[in-house]
Formats: C-alpha cells, sequence, structure tokens
C-alpha cells in the first residue's frame, strides 16, 4: 500500500518548519513534556472522548445493522501521525503570529491553537470533495469525525501541550470508528 501523497506532503511541510526553525519541538509538543501535569488533564479529556466514540459507534452499527469496519491497513498510524503534524504545525504557527501581535505566551498558545482549529475549519470547508463527500450517506460521517478528531485533539493539546497524545487519540478514534 501507498502512503498517500498529501499525507507524504505534510510530513514534509512538518519537517520543513521544524528545519528551518520556523517551529522547534517543543513547541509542537514532540519533546521536554511535563508527564505529570498535562498529560493527566489531556488523557481525562481524550478518554472521555473515546468512550463517547466508542457509545456513537456501537449505537451507529447497532441502529443501522451496518458491519463492523474490517482491519485497518498498517498505515494507519502513518496517516495520522502526518495529519497531526500539520495540526501542530498551524497550531503553533497560530500561537507565533499572535506572539508576534503581543500577546503573552499562555494567551497565545491557547489563542494559536483556535486559530489553527478555524484554519483547519476553513481548509476542510474549501474543499470541493470534502463538500461533495458530506452530501452522500457514507461520506456525511466520515467527514463528521473528521472534525470532531480537529476539535478533540486541539482541545487535548491545549490542555497538555502533547503531540503524541493527540496522535494516539487519533489512531485509537479512527480504529474504533
Amino acid at each position: 500500500m501507498k502512503l498517500k501523497i498529501q499525507h507524504g506532503v505534510w510530513f514534509v511541510l512538518s519537517f520543513l518548519a521544524l528545519q528551518s526553525g520556523l517551529v522547534n519541538l517543543r513547541e509542537m509538543g514532540l519533546s521536554e513534556l511535563d508527564w505529570v501535569q498535562g498529560f493527566g488533564q489531556g488523557l481525562a479529556v481524550a478518554g472521555a472522548f473515546l468512550l463517547i466514540l466508542l457509545v456513537a459507534g456501537w449505537q451507529w452499527r447497532h441502529v443501522y445493522a451496518a458491519a463492523p469496519p474490517g482491519v485497518r491497513h498498517i498505515l494507519l498510524p502513518l496517516e495520522t501521525a502526518a495529519t497531526q503534524l500539520l495540526w501542530a504545525l498551524l497550531w503553533v504557527g497560530g500561537a507565533r503570529l499572535l506572539t508576534a501581535q503581543g500577546l503573552d505566551a499562555d494567551m497565545a498558545r491557547v489563542g494559536g491553537a483556535w486559530l489553527g482549529l478555524a484554519l483547519i475549519v476553513t481548509i476542510w470547508l474549501a474543499d470541493p470533495a470534502r463538500r461533495a463527500s458530506m452530501r452522500l450517506p457514507a461520506g456525511a460521517p466520515r467527514e463528521m469525525t473528521r472534525l470532531a478528531l480537529a476539535l478533540a485533539t486541539t482541545v487535548v493539546f491545549i490542555l497538555s501541550g502533547n503531540l503524541w497524545l493527540c496522535w494516539a487519540l487519533h489512531t485509537a478514534a479512527l480504529l474504533i470508528l
């Protein structure tokens, strides 16, 4: 199986941003993490989100008698990692923008994450293929799941600053659904 070109581009963009110094590993939530304080809050929110997904997935399959999804392919963790790297790049980029406007670091981090989410949603809405997918019975739940994951991982990133936890949440959510 081939990794989608889109995900490859996202990896390259994130790599170039890291290599050029636009962002660093700490800001992206990849190193120097507080695994005690922020991780606990993020894990609680991630656990609640996964519980909601479990119930929603069970309800969906029960009501609509849909067969559970087959075995996911081996590249799912790479695809979710690429997506999370791009989203973190947008979250951190938003924080950098707000810091340059004079906001203090904590407010800029929170505001930047929401600004990044707004950009993610704007990109999603501007994509004609995604809008067309929303009109299909099978496409609407998939697209709404992507939006819910963007929102949930943004909240987890704000609370924990831990991209590893966001990646785990994203991968686990797609495996559940």
